[in-house]
């Protein structure tokens, strides 16, 4: 198996992405993670759903336990009064006035004051429950979302993630990176490489060129070779409107041409530094777009960039010809190493 050395550009951004779940620690586990959700969120409707009649059954329940309280506390407070208001009737006959009248007042105070009192918060909670029942017989979906609001945020946020404009990007390099696991361990696949040079140089007569990143480069005896991925359906391939990929490989090929040979190329400067000799230049290095959904072709203009799919791919690599010992491409690999995009 090829030695991987940091991770995509673009799976660090999606890793790193505001709305990617804390629990995800690689790239590969966020289409798991969202199935696993998936599942347990239906798992869960499904379990709602089945007990459901049980729910509104005790629902109504309740419903009716409320209604019987209502109706036991009127029939207690017209007891009550009815009883006072015997009293008050016998006290007439005897002409025990102050305590007809101590009786009216509260007969008064249990009709107007306590009685209305008791029985408004009886009321109040006998309301609550017929919306709660309603809510449960009309709209149990909603219920069952207020219940889940936190399981159903993950996935949303997944889903988030899964619609960003970098998670097709990650995904192709993802697969390119694995098919490229399948070489050998003569092979060495660096991730993300960010190269700066000391000073612009020229690229198409424009003194405009410094810096590149480069999706994945592969160093072994059979050269180097900088992989540009790119997983864009037919219509993006036939409206894109920036950088072309056969540009943006062709750009990152040139700068890593050029930091190589200033560090490794056959010239008195270099070899007095370095102290070593390698010959990057020929078939040393090497451009290829990958085009994971096989929907690009060799262009013209651009006749150092190969157009590769990514089945074919290893294949293309491992049947050039070696162009470097195995001590040159470790002495490439060790230089280039820092440079690759880590977590």
């Amino acid at each position: 198996m090829a030695k991987v050395l940091g991770l995509p550009e673009s799976e660090k951004e999606i890793l790193e992405y505001k709305y990617c779940p804390s629990q995800v620690d690689e790239f590969k586990d966020i289409e798991l993670v969202h199935k696993n959700l998936k599942e347990e969120l239906e798992e869960k409707k499904e379990d709602f759903f089945d007990e459901l009649p049980e729910k509104v059954s005790d629902e109504e329940d309740e419903l009716e336990r409320i209604r019987n309280k209502k109706k036991e506390r009127t029939e207690e407070y017209d007891d009550k009064i009815k009883e006072i208001q015997q009293r008050v009737e016998k006290n007439k006959r005897n002409n025990k006035w102050f305590s007809v009248l101590s009786n009216y007042f509260k007969i008064f105070f249990q009709k107007y004051i306590s009685k209305p009192w008791n029985l408004r918060k009886i009321k109040k909670s006998k309301a609550r429950q017929e919306n709660n029942l309603k809510r449960w017989k009309e709209n149990p979906d909603k219920i069952f979302e207020e219940q889940e609001k936190e399981l159903i945020d993950r996935i949303g946020d997944l889903e988030l993630v899964k619609d960003n404009s970098l998670y097709s990007g990650a995904v192709g390099e993802v697969r390119v990176l694995e098919k490229l696991e399948e070489l050998d361990d003569d092979y060495v696949v660096l991730c993300g490489l960010n190269i700066e040079l000391d000073d612009y140089i020229s690229y198409n007569g424009n003194h405009d060129l410094k810096s590149a990143q480069m999706d994945l480069v592969v160093v072994s005896r059979k050269g180097v070779f900088v992989i540009e991925v790119k997983n864009w359906s037919d219509e993006q391939v036939k409206n894109n409107e920036g950088l072309s990929p056969y540009e943006q490989v062709d750009r990152a090929g040139r700068v890593l041409y050029v930091f190589l040979e200033s560090k490794f190329g056959k010239n008195p400067i270099a070899s007095f530094f370095t102290g070593k000799e390698i010959d990057v230049s020929g078939k040393g290095l090497t451009d290829v777009l990958v085009s994971v959904q096989d929907n690009m072709s060799y262009d013209s203009n651009y006749k150092h960039v190969l157009v590769k799919s990514v089945s074919k791919l290893n294949d293309f690599i491992t049947n050039r010809e070696d162009v470097f010992k195995d001590s040159e491409a470790e002495e490439i690999v060790n230089t280039l190493r820092p440079y690759v995009t880590t977590k």
